[in-house]
């Protein structure tokens, strides 16, 4: 079994679960880039100067925490506020604007991803849903960093 199928055959909640303990490993490759890198870019278009907040990875698993019900999609203001923060970095990756090392970049991409599921039932992203695709960013980060092992990303996604 492929590893989406495994993720689409469990509950929603335990999908992001799932997510949410493997981005929360994931964190500490974003907080070390962040605390020894400026986390900015200039936009091509422009050329305005942004940076991205060093908490903003911290602020999508707060999210996730308070999720209780796996029929629950947070829609309240402050949340949607909040997922507009990741439109202007997500748009400058793409275009090559801003670059990252790929283990923080997988680890931000699994974030936002994350943050989709959770605000936008069945969004998908080239056919696969945005919870598989921020479970997948976060195990090739995590590989890629070597901060756990296969069989420590195993246990997580069968706990």
């Amino acid at each position: 079994m492929t590893l989406e199928n495994f993720i689409n055959t469990l509950p929603r909640l335990k999908q992001i679960n799932i997510a949410f303990n493997l981005l929360k490993n994931a964190l500490p490759i974003w907080s070390e880039f962040a605390e020894n890198n400026k986390l900015e870019y200039k936009d091509s278009v422009v050329g305005l100067k942004h940076t991205v907040n060093k908490g903003i990875i911290k602020n999508v698993l707060s999210l996730a925490e308070k999720i209780s019900d796996a029929s629950q999609y947070v829609y309240d203001k402050e949340t949607i506020t909040f997922k507009k923060t990741f439109t202007e970095p997500i748009v400058a990756l793409q275009d090559g604007d801003w670059e990252l090392p790929d283990a923080v970049l997988l680890t931000f991409y699994s974030a936002y991803n994350l943050m989709t599921a959770m605000t936008e039932p069945d969004e998908n992203t080239f056919d696969e849903p945005s919870i598989y695709i921020s479970v997948n960013n976060a195990i090739e980060a995590l590989e890629i960093s070597q901060k756990l092992s296969s069989e420590e990303i195993e246990r997580i996604l069968h706990s």
